[in-house]
């Protein structure tokens, strides 16, 4: 039987090849992250690279290649290229390319450093790249004017581009951007409806209350109630505070779910621990008027109190009111009256005048019936106001208050 020796003895060089080849990974810790080390040894030098995320080692012609994050670096005996940066070296035995911070590099050779690349430079880096996170990230320095002149175009334009990249916090960004506005950028519900649905579909947190509240207005998505309530009980599992209080309008006054006033009161309560100023002020709604729970005027106050102590307009008002109430006099009881028990039988009472009797001519006195009480007016029955978007709903009179939503 024949065999081909020229396979014989590339088989024999691969084996020295990978016996030369020594690959290490080490978890090491770094201002308290976890970072990797990864090591490669080959043709008497060492390649070393040291930090988190996406990493690789692995031989290159006369010597290595390493990756740290897109960031290459290729060590051969006298000559070492950091991201196509050419660096004429003495020999040297080992190159460590370490992350720094979370985008910088540092590149040196037996202990000396030959490149280094500062965080901000390796954003924009990773950026030019086409990292998504790096993307968002850049976005976020353009958008706050940090590190760089302010410029909403062009964070908005990164944003974009990490979004279309699959970025969950671009396109949450993007959502909530778009959805409140700011200064430099109108509202555009459409939009914010539309890469909320693409950051909800990655099971975002951040946007559920901006699809609940799009389908309750139908601003910038078909109105749908039940469709709303969906977005509101996914917003309060998650326990978002404004999520929370909105719900709990739904179960207060049972609308498309039964109506829950115990429920309402918990959600409530949840979104007021949370800070949701809104949940304190209507929470002090219901105690101070008393139609869906027993009327109870301290918890009232207390609520009140705390929706000012979390600056919500108008509590601070309504919290005086319930005060002057819980401080006004009650009316003293009427006296009970005495009854005396007589010693003996009762003694027969002294008759009552009589009127006189007409002569038989004269025709009978006419009687004159008393004049009706006059009733006085009914009060003012309280009923319930609420609020959208601080557009008070309904009549104003004294009696009056709000419910209030987001």
């Amino acid at each position: 039987m024949s065999r081909n020796p020229s396979y014989g003895r590339a088989a024999v060089r691969w084996l020295l090849l990978c016996a030369l080849v020594a690959i290490s990974h080490v978890l090491m810790t770094t201002n308290g992250h976890a970072q990797a080390r990864s090591s490669s040894t080959m043709n008497g030098v060492t390649v070393t690279v040291v930090g988190s995320g996406s990493q690789t080692v692995e031989p290159h012609k006369d010597g290595a290649r390493a990756v740290l994050n897109g960031m290459e670096v290729i060590a051969l005996k006298d000559q070492i290229t950091v991201d196509g940066k050419i660096y004429n070296v003495l020999p040297y035995k080992e190159v460590i390319l370490e992350a720094v911070d979370q985008w910088g590099f540092r590149v040196s050779a037996d202990g000396n450093t030959i490149h280094e690349i500062s965080d901000f430079d390796g954003l924009k880096a990773a950026a030019e790249r086409g990292n998504a996170t790096a993307l968002n990230n850049l976005g976020v320095h353009y958008l706050q004017g940090d590190g760089v002149e302010k410029d909403v175009d062009r964070a908005i334009e990164l944003y974009r581009k990490a979004g279309e990249k699959g970025s969950l916090q671009a396109q949450s960004n993007l959502a909530n951007l778009y959805w409140y506005g700011r200064k430099e950028v109108p509202r555009n519900p459409s939009l914010a409806v539309f890469w909320a649905k693409k950051a909800a579909a990655q099971d975002s947190e951040d946007v559920l209350f901006i699809l609940a509240r799009a389908h309750e207005t139908g601003d910038g998505a078909a109105e749908n109630m039940e469709t709303a309530v969906q977005w509101y009980e996914k917003a309060a599992a998650a326990g978002q505070a404004s999520g929370l209080n909105n719900l709990a309008y739904f179960y207060l006054k049972g609308e498309v779910v039964g109506q829950n006033a115990e429920k309402a009161i918990d959600l409530y309560k949840k979104a007021s621990e949370l800070g949701n100023s809104l949940a304190s002020n209507n929470l002090g709604i219901i105690y101070r008027n008393g139609s869906e729970v027993p009327k109870n005027l301290q918890l009232s106050a207390q609520y009140f109190e705390k929706a000012v102590e979390q600056k919500h307009p108008g509590a601070e008002e309504s919290l005086a009111k319930v005060l002057a109430q819980l401080n006004e006099p009650k009316p003293e009881a009427d006296p009970v009256p005495v009854v005396t028990v007589a010693d003996s039988a009762p003694q027969t009472p002294p008759a009552l005048p009589q009127p006189p009797t007409p002569a038989a001519d004269e025709p009978p006195p006419l009687v004159t019936p008393a004049p009706a009480a006059e009733l006085p007016p009914p009060l003012p029955q309280k009923q319930i106001f609420f609020a959208v978007n601080g557009q008070r709903q309904g009549p104003v009179n004294e009696d009056e208050f709000w419910m209030e939503r987001q």
